[in-house]
């Protein structure tokens, strides 16, 4: 009788400790699933954008066109305009905005609306040549007189620097005293480079953007930079993702800081440094001009200072990087070892 007991208790104990056990066992599991599936998330925020029409003389923020966004992962968005530009339209008009929503993993979207800005107080309707309108009973003919020009300055702060350009507005000039506009166009005056001061992260979603779109030319260019050494009779070069940001980064530091060298606008640290990328041995190369791929690889081997670092097999990994900066085409490349 007494080991029946003794089998009994020891049963009911074991079933406890392992009902413990199995609970304890599935929680873990399906928290390491949760947390596998955070770090593996490759899917960008859900961004929905409405258009905005304001008055003439009052402010709007990004946050004015976003009608929701969602993260499936994360919850959170992080909301800019693509360029600040965007940010500060002031005369009357109808402007294109993009607006970029990136996640904690750096996963983003671009979505697309518009800005329109009216006058406090609407303008005479349109006239046009021939047409004919009744004033107190009276046929009045409105036609076409004449044309004339408005010229106007705009100051645009892009990451801290100052550019100044020339708008010139066209409009058709009619008998009754109106005026319709037909045309604009835009002169850069000149900018002041002296106050760049973005960070690495304000910089991000045009990175991102730039990337996007000078891709093929960055494979291009790696494509003939590998050949090049493969016929010398040296180990091919392996492209890195995190040199290929650094370079990025550097493309719009130096386009836009108009600092065309190796020195860093805001700090005597290297990109690399900064970024925790271990190197042993490093050149960077800045090469303008041209987005040919080929004509870029041409000057960048020509150089003896890149020709001495490319030559060696212990200079294995490498980054480009391409962006168009103030109408001027920049590369950046990274050699390491």
């Amino acid at each position: 009788m007494k080991k029946i007991k003794f089998w009994l208790i020891l049963i009911v104990v074991l079933s406890f400790f392992g009902f413990i056990c199995y609970t304890t066992y599935v929680f873990v599991v399906e928290n390491m699933e949760k947390i596998e599936l955070e770090e593996q998330d490759f899917i960008p925020p859900t961004l929905v954008l409405e258009p905005v029409t304001i008055l003439e003389g009052k402010d709007y923020s990004v946050y004015s066109f976003v009608s929701s966004c969602k993260d499936d992962v994360s919850k959170k968005c992080q909301i800019e305009f693509l360029n600040e530009e965007m940010g500060g339209y002031k005369d009357p008009g109808t402007y294109d905005i993009s607006i970029v929503a990136t996640d904690d993993k750096e996963n983003w979207v671009e979505a697309q609306t518009t800005l329109t800005i009216t006058l406090e107080t609407p303008e005479s309707p349109e006239k046009s040549t021939d047409i004919k309108k009744e004033d107190q009973s009276k046929e009045v003919v409105v036609s076409k007189v004449g044309s004339t020009s408005i010229d106007s300055i705009q100051v645009i702060d892009i990451y801290g620097t100052t550019c100044e350009y020339k708008i010139t507005t066209y409009y058709d000039l009619y008998s009754d005293g109106s005026k319709k506009e037909t045309g604009k166009t835009e002169q850069e005056n000149g900018c002041n480079f002296q106050t760049y001061h973005a960070t690495l992260d304000e910089l991000n979603p045009e990175v991102v953007k730039q990337l996007d779109t000078y891709r093929n030319n960055i494979t291009e260019a790696f494509g003939f930079l590998n050949q090049e050494r493969l016929s010398r009779g040296l180990s091919g070069l392996t492209i890195d993702s995190s040199l290929i940001k650094a370079a990025q980064y550097r493309t719009l530091e130096i386009g836009y800081s108009n600092m065309y060298s190796l020195s860093r606008p805001n700090s005597s640290i290297s990109i690399l440094d900064e970024l925790n990328i271990s190197y042993t041995g490093a050149i960077e190369f800045i090469a303008t001009g041209s987005m040919d791929a080929r004509l870029t690889v041409s000057s960048v081997l020509s150089d003896p200072t890149f020709q001495s670092c490319f030559n060696q097999d212990s200079f294995s990994k490498i980054g480009i990087g391409l962006s168009l900066v103030h109408n001027q085409y920049i590369w950046v490349f990274y050699l390491i070892s």
